[in-house]
């Protein structure tokens, strides 16, 4: 899917450093990153037979120090199913989740706050390949992540991805993730060097 450029229009300019919770939690400085995580377990899955993600990671992490950022996700899937990545640029917006004409964007989303992300196709594009918004907690310890399909997944520096166009499932577009350690994202942000 390609977002016309009032959807980029709508989501308005980056917030002020101060409604950024980002800010609150990582420096915003070059190589500054924070990781989020969730793994689910065969009790879950198996009470939820449409979900295919058993692992999904989400890295902030800042690019130069202008306070730009680019968010970095991985999602593993059942079985021998490649990898997905998906990256985005994202801005904090106290309308994220509003179009132009008012409209919510992901309707599953339950506020208007958060960061509304263009997702990327490849490393210097300008393509945008769909839409995700990202909901994060203000002390920094949770995010919840809503992904809109179909969506560009992108290719992998690891070989390990599957990229192009993905259909995600119901059960596939909605993660609440835990804080944790940066290096969990280490090698998810080395699989997509190079990004804007």
């Amino acid at each position: 899917m390609v977002l016309a450029l009032p959807l980029l229009a709508a989501i308005g300019a980056p917030a002020v450093a101060a409604d950024d919770p980002l800010t609150k939690i990582v420096p915003p400085k070059d190589g500054a990153s924070v990781c989020f995580e969730r793994r689910y377990d065969t009790r879950h899955l198996k009470r939820h037979p449409q979900q295919q993600t058993t692992h999904i990671l989400l890295s902030f992490r800042y690019q130069g120090d202008d306070g730009s950022h680019i968010e970095r996700i991985a999602m593993t899937r059942r079985g021998r199913a490649p990898l997905l990545y998906f990256a985005g640029g994202c801005d904090f917006s106290e309308r994220a989740n509003r179009n132009s004409g008012g409209q919510r964007l992901i309707a599953s989303y339950p506020k208007d706050e958060g960061y509304a992300c263009i997702a990327l196709t490849e490393a210097n594009s300008a393509r945008e390949g769909g839409f995700f918004l990202i909901d994060l907690a203000r002390d920094g310890t949770s995010a919840t992540l809503y992904m809109d399909s179909p969506i560009e997944a992108m290719q992998g520096a690891d070989g390990r991805s599957l990229p192009g166009e993905v259909k995600l499932g119901r059960s596939d577009r909605i993660f609440r993730l835990r804080r944790t350690d940066p290096s969990a994202c280490r090698a998810l942000e080395k699989a997509l060097p190079g990004l804007p």
